[in-house]
């Protein structure tokens, strides 16, 4: 009888981590319910949004060229003290990102279909990332960014594997 009641909270736990993360990567990154649809086109975009655009792209270009070089440092530093992330296997610590990006061996990569939006000091960007190399996962991503002390850090990040 404990064994089945353990089941059942781990079986809860999967289907409620499943939940959020399919709501999560569909609501930030507008997949449809079609796996042949075209990504959005943006034709239209104000100088303001440019500058959204280019910042954000900025951001996230630093932090993978600093997973690229192998510069600990770099990257770490990018990482607010209150960091956390979501994959396909649960949530993960700044610690548990830093370990993992340590272990990438990351030849290079492109952000593709970028999408940004930004309130005062947090910015919030979406795109697909494509790798080649070992240990970074190729997919939707989405990065939070936060302004501290005239500093940008990423304070959350999360990623879906691209479908097959």
């Amino acid at each position: 009888m404990l064994f089945l009641m353990h089941f059942e909270n781990q079986l809860s736990r999967f289907y409620r981590f499943a939940f959020c993360a399919g709501f999560l990567a569909i609501s930030a990154l507008g997949i449809s319910s079609n796996a042949h649809a075209t990504p959005p086109q943006y034709h239209h975009l104000d100088s303001h949004d440019e500058d959204e655009l280019k910042l954000g792209l900025k951001l996230e270009n630093r932090f993978w060229t600093s997973v690229k070089h192998h510069h600990k440092e770099g990257y770490s530093e990018k990482l607010s003290h209150i960091f956390q992330g979501l994959n396909n296997s649960g949530a993960y610590t700044r610690d548990q990102q830093i370990v993992g990006l340590e272990n990438a061996n990351l030849e290079s990569f492109s952000l593709e279909s970028p999408l940004v939006r930004q309130a005062d000091n947090v910015l919030v960007i979406t795109y697909v990332l494509s790798t080649t190399g070992t240990g970074i996962t190729d997919g939707p991503n989405i990065s939070t960014w936060k302004k501290e002390d005239d500093r940008w850090k990423m304070v959350s990040h999360a990623y879906v594997s691209a479908p097959n």
